[in-house]
């Protein structure tokens, strides 16, 4: 018998030294590896440290090939406060061995329809097929990068999207008169109440406008959930990479960077250099159903304060902490009848006759702390829920009910009588269009107006189990896989994904890809897709999102386009958005376009970091590396929220150090500071 050795020998000569010499040059030039060992001996031989093998393993690792991932497992956990608590776990192998680049916890709310309990564990099961079938496989052939979670979240949208799809055609074909009335029904607004289509005449001099219907919203379905914390986790996968950068927000910054830099050029590229100010609720309006004494203002649902970007982090975070802990004193030595000392949200809620009420107690614990100068406040209002769509008026105070003219004015003399108001956060419907520029014209030079992506209750704050001052109401979310009616309003912002979608509109279509053709049919049921937004020039900073017919070319491959739908965009100089799938999933490079372009058309913009209470950090980190304007964190009174509020005040160190040669007010992104204001 030949041997092994015999028979190679046979089939191919030795290499000869010089061969083998050629070979290994080759080698080592290909793989750049006489570069690194270059870059490394002369770096070692300027620290000169004492540990030469500790200086070269920490250098090479630091350089190692990003991990690849191995595993995806999704596990249920156990009933949370609202919902079910699962688990994401991802696994990857880095330098030669398995590790856990991340793991991520998070709640999908029940279903209301107890027949359809079943459906959480259907859309689990249907969830891992996805990441097994789908997503493994093609995250497995190369490292993590910007590259593969943009082809990750591309195939997430066109899964969801088809499947919902799906979804309402066969609930469609089993229940055909149904969808005729849903149909008729989202024809007029959503409301089988048809309200009177004339505004009543207000006080106002100026003509009243038109009352639209309040259009119900159908709600995501718990998949929406999975989805979007499956992004999120697989984020947080890649900036948990230690060859990234050293902290986690600059590596969401870098992955920004480099998914935008794909179709920006030099002149449009926004730079994400400046950090978000927190903003924290002092006060909530009371609980709706309670109807406890003294609650007649229905209008407030969070009073804000805004530390002013001329104080360092250190500063903002005493003096924040020092405003909690004075509000708990001033309830408990003088308590007002009905008061709650903690709701969901990490604040108190006090009982208000009127808006000025709350405005008073919050300016009095500035004053008692002789703060008055450091803080600015906002207010986030609720609009929806005190609107009668039968009579077209608001009813921001038990028994004086107003037109949206006359809610204009209403605005505008608190504003006036309160200067230090400079952030107000839906004060009206998205339908009260000509409001909303209205109030702009009004007090725009002061006051940023913030539309949002999240949904607000149509029943009344008065009535039980309704919207609650902690955020949107658990009570009335619904979230079964037909999507049936919710009792919620469409948002006065489109979702994440449509305004992705307006930042990829702009660009020619070479470089719109896989979202533009695939994301459109989650919110086609929900929204009204207006013309694209434009401006992006320093005058229009401040001003309102205006429809423009020129980008109608732009945007004819989307479908959910529809014919008229070319009506001027909410007039807001500013967008709140929360990541939570209320209404569509959350996708975090849809999410990265979507800042995008509101950072292009200069609005500043503001994060709900309490929406997702289970996800640490990892919102903080997204809203520092995407240089919001804002962040929203709730009240101090949840240690979670007191978490997240020491977090950012490290990171604000860290990135204001010495060697940083900004000045504070030009480091946080609010571009609202310095227009006229006193304090007096």
């Amino acid at each position: 018998m030949v041997s092994k050795a015999k028979f190679r020998s046979k089939m191919s000569s030795p290499l000869t030294e010089k061969q083998l010499k050629a070979k290994a040059i080759q080698y080592y030039r290909e793989n750049s590896v006489l570069m690194w060992i270059e870059q490394v001996l002369n770096k070692m031989f300027l620290d000169n440290p004492k540990d030469m093998a500790g200086y070269l393993s920490e250098f090479f690792t630091a350089h190692a090939q990003p991990p690849v991932v191995a595993s995806i497992t999704i596990t249920k956990l156990t009933s949370g406060a609202v919902g079910m608590l699962y688990k994401i776990r991802v696994q990857g192998h880095w330098l030669q061995k398995s590790e856990t680049l991340t793991q991520l916890v998070y709640e999908v709310p029940r279903q209301h329809d107890q027949a359809l309990t079943s459906v959480e564990s259907d859309d689990h099961m249907e969830m891992e097929n996805l990441i097994e079938e789908e997503i493994l496989p093609s995250m497995s052939d190369s490292p993590l990068s910007y590259h593969s979670l943009k082809s990750m979240d591309e195939r997430l949208r066109s899964w969801y999207d088809h499947r919902l799809t799906s979804q309402q055609k066969s609930q469609d074909s089993q229940c055909p008169d149904d969808a005729e009335k849903t149909d008729a029904a989202r024809k007029q607004g959503g409301s089988l109440t048809k309200p009177p289509t004339q505004g009543i005449k207000g006080k106002t001099s100026r003509p009243a406008t038109s009352v639209a219907p309040s259009e119900i919203i159908n709600l995501a379905p718990p998949v929406a959930f999975h989805i979007s914390a499956f992004s999120m986790a697989m984020l947080m996968a890649a900036c948990n990479s230690t060859h990234m950068s050293a902290e986690p927000y600059q590596a969401v910054t870098e992955i920004a960077n480099e998914l935008t830099s794909e179709h920006e050029s030099n002149e449009t590229r926004i730079e994400r250099n400046q950090l978000p100010l927190p903003l924290v609720t002092m006060v909530n309006g009371l609980i709706g159903g309670t109807g406890g004494p003294g609650q007649q203002c229905k209008c407030i649902r969070h009073i804000l304060i805004i530390p002013k970007p001329t104080l360092s982090p250190k500063e903002i975070c005493e003096d924040l902490l020092r405003c909690k802990w004075q509000v708990e004193e001033m309830l408990r030595v003088k308590p007002f009848p009905g008061s709650q000392l903690l709701c969901s949200n990490g604040a108190p809620a006090i009982p208000m006759d009127r808006p000025e009420k709350g405005l008073d107690f919050v300016l009095d614990v500035l004053q008692q702390l002789q703060m008055k100068d450091r803080f600015f406040l906002g207010l986030h209002l609720i609009s929806r829920a005190i609107f009668d769509p039968v009579k077209g008026k608001y009813e921001p105070v038990s028994g004086c009910q107003k037109t949206p003219e006359e809610m204009v004015s209403f605005y505008a003399d608190l504003v006036g009588k309160y200067p230090q108001i400079q952030l107000l956060i839906e004060p009206f419907r998205k339908e009260d269009s000509q409001c909303w520029a209205m109030l702009h014209e009004c007090i725009g030079a002061q006051t940023l107006l913030a539309s949002t992506n999240v949904p607000q209750s149509i029943v009344s704050t008065g009535s039980a189990g309704a919207g609650g001052s902690g955020g949107i109401s658990s009570g009335l979310r619904k979230t079964s896989a037909p999507r049936p009616p919710s009792q919620l309003g469409i948002p006065s912002s489109p979702s994440v994904a449509t305004v992705a979608r307006w930042n990829l509109s702009r660009l020619p279509k070479s470089f719109r890809g896989v979202t533009e053709n695939h994301g459109t049919t989650a919110i086609s049921c929900t929204e009204t897709n207006a013309a694209i937004p434009t401006g992006t020039g320093d005058e229009e900073q401040g001003k309102p999102f205006s429809s423009n017919a020129d980008y109608n070319s732009a945007t004819e491959d989307n479908t959910t386009e529809r014919a008229g739908d070319n009506e001027a965009q909410l007039c807001s100089s500013a967008w709140f958005v929360s990541p939570e799938a209320v209404q569509d999933c959350c996708l975090i490079t849809e999410l990265i376009e979507a800042t995008n372009f509101m950072q292009s058309q200069k609005k500043s913009t503001i994060f709900d970091v309490q929406s997702m209470k289970y996800a640490d950090v990892l919102l903080l980190d997204i809203a520092i590396g995407l240089s919001f304007s804002f962040i929203s964190l709730g009240g101090l009174g949840l240690p979670e929220h007191e978490k997240q509020l020491l977090h950012w005040v490290q990171a604000a160190s860290k990135y204001l150090a010495p060697e940083t040669t900004q000045a504070p007010s030009k480091a946080y992104g609010w571009s609202n500071f310095g227009r006229s204001c006193t304090n007096e």
